[in-house]
Protein backbone atom coordinates (compact mmCIF):
# COMPACT_ATOMS: atom_id res chain seq x y z
CA UNK A 1 0.00 0.00 0.00
CA UNK A 2 1.28 3.27 -0.85
CA UNK A 3 1.69 5.92 2.31
CA UNK A 4 -0.60 8.49 1.76
CA UNK A 5 1.59 10.73 4.73
CA UNK A 6 3.12 13.76 3.20
CA UNK A 7 6.45 14.79 4.92
CA UNK A 8 6.41 17.81 6.51
CA UNK A 9 9.27 20.56 5.63
CA UNK A 10 10.01 23.04 7.31
CA UNK A 11 12.59 26.16 7.05
CA UNK A 12 14.54 24.56 8.99
CA UNK A 13 15.01 21.50 6.43
CA UNK A 14 15.17 23.94 3.93
CA UNK A 15 18.62 25.40 5.67
CA UNK A 16 21.12 22.51 6.70
CA UNK A 17 23.46 24.81 8.34
CA UNK A 18 20.81 26.53 10.77
CA UNK A 19 19.63 23.13 11.43
CA UNK A 20 22.97 21.72 12.38
CA UNK A 21 23.31 25.42 14.89
CA UNK A 22 19.91 24.43 16.03
CA UNK A 23 21.08 20.85 17.02
CA UNK A 24 24.02 21.94 18.85
CA UNK A 25 21.86 24.95 20.89
CA UNK A 26 19.88 21.91 22.41
CA UNK A 27 22.92 19.77 23.09
CA UNK A 28 24.49 22.08 25.26
CA UNK A 29 20.73 23.15 26.74
CA UNK A 30 20.77 19.33 27.75
CA UNK A 31 24.10 19.41 29.25
CA UNK A 32 23.42 22.39 31.38
CA UNK A 33 20.12 21.05 33.01
CA UNK A 34 22.20 18.11 33.78
CA UNK A 35 25.15 20.01 35.51
CA UNK A 36 22.35 21.51 37.47
CA UNK A 37 20.60 18.16 38.78
CA UNK A 38 24.06 17.39 39.75
CA UNK A 39 25.01 20.16 41.64
CA UNK A 40 21.69 19.38 42.95
CA UNK A 41 22.29 16.32 44.33
CA UNK A 42 23.21 16.06 47.69
CA UNK A 43 26.97 15.61 48.97
CA UNK A 44 29.42 16.39 51.24
CA UNK A 45 30.91 19.76 51.79
CA UNK A 46 34.83 20.49 52.08
CA UNK A 47 33.93 21.61 55.81
CA UNK A 48 31.73 18.70 56.44
CA UNK A 49 28.85 20.78 57.04
CA UNK A 50 26.16 20.55 54.68
CA UNK A 51 23.56 18.28 52.68
CA UNK A 52 23.87 14.57 52.71
CA UNK A 53 20.27 13.63 53.22
CA UNK A 54 21.79 10.04 54.50
CA UNK A 55 22.96 12.36 57.92
CA UNK A 56 20.87 15.71 57.87
CA UNK A 57 17.58 13.73 58.09
CA UNK A 58 14.73 15.65 60.22
CA UNK A 59 15.42 12.98 62.71
CA UNK A 60 19.15 14.24 63.46
CA UNK A 61 18.34 17.92 63.57
CA UNK A 62 15.05 17.47 66.19
CA UNK A 63 18.08 15.79 68.34
CA UNK A 64 19.25 19.13 69.35
CA UNK A 65 15.72 20.21 69.98
CA UNK A 66 16.54 20.61 73.92
CA UNK A 67 19.37 22.52 73.56
CA UNK A 68 17.86 24.84 70.91
CA UNK A 69 14.79 25.68 72.66
CA UNK A 70 16.69 26.17 76.16
CA UNK A 71 15.97 29.58 77.05
CA UNK A 72 19.74 29.34 78.64
CA UNK A 73 21.39 28.98 75.24
CA UNK A 74 21.50 30.66 72.39
CA UNK A 75 22.63 28.94 68.97
CA UNK A 76 26.06 30.75 68.00
CA UNK A 77 26.28 28.74 64.12
CA UNK A 78 24.93 26.68 62.09
CA UNK A 79 24.54 22.79 62.52
CA UNK A 80 26.86 20.95 60.99
CA UNK A 81 27.48 17.28 59.82
CA UNK A 82 30.10 14.46 59.94
CA UNK A 83 30.34 11.59 57.97
CA UNK A 84 33.01 8.84 58.37
CA UNK A 85 35.01 10.40 55.32
CA UNK A 86 34.96 13.85 57.22
CA UNK A 87 35.08 13.52 60.60
CA UNK A 88 38.61 14.04 60.61
CA UNK A 89 38.41 17.95 59.38
CA UNK A 90 36.27 18.27 62.81
CA UNK A 91 38.39 16.16 65.38
CA UNK A 92 41.75 15.38 63.36
CA UNK A 93 44.13 13.44 64.97
CA UNK A 94 41.57 11.56 67.24
CA UNK A 95 38.87 10.65 64.44
CA UNK A 96 40.32 6.79 64.65
CA UNK A 97 39.00 6.17 67.99
CA UNK A 98 35.54 7.35 67.02
CA UNK A 99 35.39 5.30 63.47
CA UNK A 100 37.07 2.41 64.72
CA UNK A 101 34.41 1.93 67.62
CA UNK A 102 31.92 2.01 64.80
CA UNK A 103 30.79 5.48 64.12
CA UNK A 104 27.97 6.03 61.73
CA UNK A 105 27.96 10.11 61.95
CA UNK A 106 28.51 13.29 64.47
CA UNK A 107 26.49 16.08 64.24
CA UNK A 108 27.53 19.43 65.94
CA UNK A 109 26.21 23.06 67.59
CA UNK A 110 27.69 25.74 69.35
CA UNK A 111 25.59 27.61 71.57
CA UNK A 112 26.34 30.84 73.24
CA UNK A 113 25.47 30.47 77.53
CA UNK A 114 25.98 34.27 78.22
CA UNK A 115 27.33 36.45 74.86
CA UNK A 116 28.09 39.44 76.99
CA UNK A 117 30.82 37.13 79.00
CA UNK A 118 31.81 35.02 76.03
CA UNK A 119 30.49 31.41 77.88
CA UNK A 120 29.85 29.31 74.89
CA UNK A 121 29.09 25.44 74.37
CA UNK A 122 29.36 22.98 72.17
CA UNK A 123 27.60 19.66 71.51
CA UNK A 124 28.65 16.58 69.86
CA UNK A 125 26.35 14.02 69.25
CA UNK A 126 28.09 10.88 68.08
CA UNK A 127 25.92 8.31 66.08
CA UNK A 128 27.43 4.99 66.69
CA UNK A 129 26.43 1.53 65.07
CA UNK A 130 25.11 0.40 68.72
CA UNK A 131 25.61 0.48 72.29
CA UNK A 132 28.28 -1.24 73.29
CA UNK A 133 30.29 0.73 70.66
CA UNK A 134 28.85 4.13 72.51
CA UNK A 135 30.38 2.73 75.39
CA UNK A 136 33.58 1.87 74.00
CA UNK A 137 34.07 5.43 72.95
CA UNK A 138 33.49 6.79 76.35
CA UNK A 139 35.25 4.39 78.50
CA UNK A 140 38.50 4.64 75.82
CA UNK A 141 38.41 8.25 77.21
CA UNK A 142 39.00 8.12 80.96
CA UNK A 143 38.90 10.40 83.25
CA UNK A 144 40.05 9.29 86.72
CA UNK A 145 39.22 12.29 88.82
CA UNK A 146 35.40 12.70 86.77
CA UNK A 147 32.69 12.83 88.85
CA UNK A 148 30.36 9.95 88.07
CA UNK A 149 26.40 10.80 87.07
CA UNK A 150 23.15 8.78 87.91
CA UNK A 151 21.90 10.61 84.07
CA UNK A 152 22.61 7.08 82.56
CA UNK A 153 24.88 4.11 83.69
CA UNK A 154 27.60 5.63 81.82
CA UNK A 155 28.26 9.33 82.51
CA UNK A 156 30.38 11.58 83.90
CA UNK A 157 31.03 15.33 84.81
CA UNK A 158 34.65 16.52 84.16
CA UNK A 159 35.34 20.33 84.77
CA UNK A 160 33.20 21.94 82.64
CA UNK A 161 32.24 18.92 80.11
CA UNK A 162 29.73 16.48 80.31
CA UNK A 163 29.75 13.25 78.87
CA UNK A 164 27.76 10.35 78.19
CA UNK A 165 25.90 7.26 76.32
CA UNK A 166 22.22 6.60 76.30
CA UNK A 167 21.72 4.11 73.65
CA UNK A 168 23.43 4.42 70.43
CA UNK A 169 24.36 7.71 71.29
CA UNK A 170 27.70 9.21 72.77
CA UNK A 171 27.36 13.01 73.56
CA UNK A 172 29.69 15.17 74.59
CA UNK A 173 28.84 18.59 76.24
CA UNK A 174 31.84 20.69 75.92
CA UNK A 175 31.90 24.19 77.71
CA UNK A 176 34.23 26.80 76.97
CA UNK A 177 34.93 29.96 78.86
CA UNK A 178 33.05 28.56 81.26
CA UNK A 179 30.73 30.36 83.54
CA UNK A 180 29.29 30.15 87.05
CA UNK A 181 26.09 28.11 86.27
CA UNK A 182 27.15 26.54 83.44
CA UNK A 183 27.75 22.81 85.03
CA UNK A 184 23.70 22.69 86.62
CA UNK A 185 22.50 24.05 83.32
CA UNK A 186 24.03 21.20 81.07
CA UNK A 187 23.18 18.31 83.20
CA UNK A 188 19.77 19.65 82.98
CA UNK A 189 20.12 19.64 79.47
CA UNK A 190 21.80 16.35 79.71
CA UNK A 191 18.56 15.42 81.47
CA UNK A 192 15.58 16.91 78.84
CA UNK A 193 17.83 15.20 75.95
CA UNK A 194 17.72 11.73 77.52
CA UNK A 195 14.19 11.58 78.35
CA UNK A 196 12.60 13.51 74.91
CA UNK A 197 15.42 10.81 73.12
CA UNK A 198 13.97 7.15 72.78
CA UNK A 199 16.84 4.82 72.56
CA UNK A 200 17.40 1.10 73.87
CA UNK A 201 19.40 -0.05 76.81
CA UNK A 202 21.68 -2.75 76.52
CA UNK A 203 23.65 -3.95 79.80
CA UNK A 204 26.82 -4.80 78.99
CA UNK A 205 27.37 -8.61 81.02
CA UNK A 206 30.88 -8.54 80.70
CA UNK A 207 31.71 -6.10 82.95
CA UNK A 208 30.06 -8.27 85.92
CA UNK A 209 32.85 -11.00 85.26
CA UNK A 210 35.42 -8.57 86.54
CA UNK A 211 36.18 -9.06 90.30
CA UNK A 212 34.51 -6.47 92.23
CA UNK A 213 37.31 -5.89 95.20
CA UNK A 214 39.91 -3.13 94.99
CA UNK A 215 38.96 -2.51 91.65
CA UNK A 216 38.51 1.16 90.80
CA UNK A 217 34.94 2.70 90.31
CA UNK A 218 33.88 3.15 87.10
CA UNK A 219 37.09 2.04 85.22
CA UNK A 220 35.53 -0.81 83.28
CA UNK A 221 36.12 -0.10 79.40
CA UNK A 222 35.97 -1.76 76.22
CA UNK A 223 38.42 -1.55 73.48
CA UNK A 224 37.45 -2.50 69.77
CA UNK A 225 40.58 -2.65 68.04
CA UNK A 226 44.04 -3.13 68.67
CA UNK A 227 44.20 -2.94 72.25
CA UNK A 228 47.40 -2.55 74.14
CA UNK A 229 49.14 -1.37 70.53
CA UNK A 230 48.68 -5.26 69.56
CA UNK A 231 47.20 -5.67 65.85
CA UNK A 232 46.28 -9.07 66.85
CA UNK A 233 43.41 -7.75 69.09
CA UNK A 234 42.40 -5.76 66.13
CA UNK A 235 39.19 -8.51 65.66
CA UNK A 236 38.31 -8.22 69.23
CA UNK A 237 36.02 -7.24 71.62
CA UNK A 238 39.09 -6.26 74.57
CA UNK A 239 37.51 -5.42 78.01
CA UNK A 240 39.53 -4.35 81.08
CA UNK A 241 39.34 -2.77 84.50
CA UNK A 242 41.81 -0.70 86.79
CA UNK A 243 42.25 -2.14 90.41
CA UNK A 244 44.59 -0.20 93.23
CA UNK A 245 46.67 -2.09 94.67
CA UNK A 246 49.21 -1.26 97.72
CA UNK A 247 52.64 -1.05 95.05
CA UNK A 248 50.74 0.06 91.85
CA UNK A 249 47.60 0.29 89.82
CA UNK A 250 46.83 -2.36 87.55
CA UNK A 251 44.87 -3.41 84.62
CA UNK A 252 42.97 -6.71 84.41
CA UNK A 253 41.69 -7.77 81.08
CA UNK A 254 40.18 -10.50 79.31
CA UNK A 255 38.46 -11.20 75.44
CA UNK A 256 36.21 -14.04 73.86
CA UNK A 257 37.96 -15.92 71.30
CA UNK A 258 36.09 -18.25 69.07
CA UNK A 259 37.66 -21.80 70.25
CA UNK A 260 40.03 -22.83 73.08
CA UNK A 261 42.53 -23.23 70.37
CA UNK A 262 42.74 -19.61 69.25
CA UNK A 263 42.42 -18.20 72.62
CA UNK A 264 45.84 -19.84 73.12
CA UNK A 265 46.86 -19.23 69.50
CA UNK A 266 46.37 -15.46 70.61
CA UNK A 267 47.85 -15.70 73.86
CA UNK A 268 51.23 -16.85 71.46
CA UNK A 269 51.03 -14.17 69.52
CA UNK A 270 50.54 -11.37 72.21
CA UNK A 271 53.66 -12.70 74.14
CA UNK A 272 55.67 -13.03 70.54
CA UNK A 273 54.56 -9.04 70.41
CA UNK A 274 55.80 -8.73 74.20
CA UNK A 275 59.34 -10.16 73.65
CA UNK A 276 59.97 -7.95 69.99
CA UNK A 277 59.63 -4.82 72.53
CA UNK A 278 62.85 -6.71 75.13
CA UNK A 279 59.84 -8.14 77.33
CA UNK A 280 61.78 -10.97 79.41
CA UNK A 281 60.04 -14.05 80.02
CA UNK A 282 59.86 -15.39 84.04
CA UNK A 283 58.78 -17.98 85.54
CA UNK A 284 55.02 -18.70 86.14
CA UNK A 285 53.44 -19.25 89.15
CA UNK A 286 52.42 -22.41 90.55
CA UNK A 287 48.61 -20.90 90.49
CA UNK A 288 48.64 -20.69 87.02
CA UNK A 289 51.32 -22.67 85.80
CA UNK A 290 50.57 -22.17 81.64
CA UNK A 291 50.45 -18.81 81.78
CA UNK A 292 53.01 -16.62 80.27
CA UNK A 293 54.60 -14.02 82.23
CA UNK A 294 56.80 -11.11 80.95
CA UNK A 295 58.92 -8.07 82.61
CA UNK A 296 58.84 -5.56 80.34
CA UNK A 297 59.74 -1.64 80.77
CA UNK A 298 60.01 -2.39 84.63
CA UNK A 299 56.82 -4.13 84.72
CA UNK A 300 55.05 -7.41 85.17
CA UNK A 301 52.51 -8.70 82.73
CA UNK A 302 51.00 -11.90 83.02
CA UNK A 303 48.93 -13.18 80.77
CA UNK A 304 46.72 -16.68 80.80
CA UNK A 305 43.63 -18.67 78.98
CA UNK A 306 40.61 -19.96 80.49
CA UNK A 307 39.06 -22.00 77.97
CA UNK A 308 37.56 -19.70 74.98
CA UNK A 309 39.06 -16.32 76.63
CA UNK A 310 42.32 -15.23 76.79
CA UNK A 311 42.96 -13.02 79.66
CA UNK A 312 45.74 -11.10 81.75
CA UNK A 313 47.20 -8.34 84.49
CA UNK A 314 49.38 -5.76 83.50
CA UNK A 315 51.08 -2.59 84.80
CA UNK A 316 51.78 -4.76 88.15
CA UNK A 317 55.20 -3.88 89.79
CA UNK A 318 55.26 -7.54 91.38
CA UNK A 319 55.12 -10.85 89.75
CA UNK A 320 52.86 -11.55 93.56
CA UNK A 321 50.53 -9.02 92.41
CA UNK A 322 50.17 -9.90 88.80
CA UNK A 323 49.00 -13.12 90.07
CA UNK A 324 46.92 -12.28 92.51
CA UNK A 325 45.01 -10.61 90.51
CA UNK A 326 45.07 -13.15 87.73
CA UNK A 327 44.04 -15.98 89.85
CA UNK A 328 40.56 -13.82 91.27
CA UNK A 329 39.93 -13.23 87.41
CA UNK A 330 40.68 -16.77 86.59
CA UNK A 331 37.96 -17.73 88.69
CA UNK A 332 35.41 -15.84 87.58
CA UNK A 333 35.88 -16.56 83.93
CA UNK A 334 36.01 -20.36 84.44
CA UNK A 335 32.61 -19.52 86.29
CA UNK A 336 31.24 -17.78 83.60
CA UNK A 337 32.03 -20.14 81.27
CA UNK A 338 30.49 -23.01 83.13
CA UNK A 339 26.86 -21.19 82.00
CA UNK A 340 28.25 -20.46 78.71
CA UNK A 341 27.48 -23.37 75.69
Amino acid sequence: MISTKRRIVTGIDRHPVLKIVMMAIALAFSIVVATDVLRAQPKESATGTAVNQQYTTQQDRLLFAPFDLSAELTPAGPMQFYTRQTLYEKINGQADLYLKAGMVSMATRLYAFDPVASGELEVFLYRMDRHRSAFAVFSMQPRPEALPLSLTPFACQFQSSLFFVHGQYYVEMIGINTLAGMADTMAKLAEVFVKETPAAWEPIPELEIFPTSDQVENSGALTTAGAFGFDGFGGQELFSARYKVQTAPLTAFFTRCRSQQDAVALADAYQAFLLQYDGKVISAPESLPDARVIRIMGNVELVFTQGVYLAGVRDASRPEDAESLAVRLNRHLSEQAKGQP
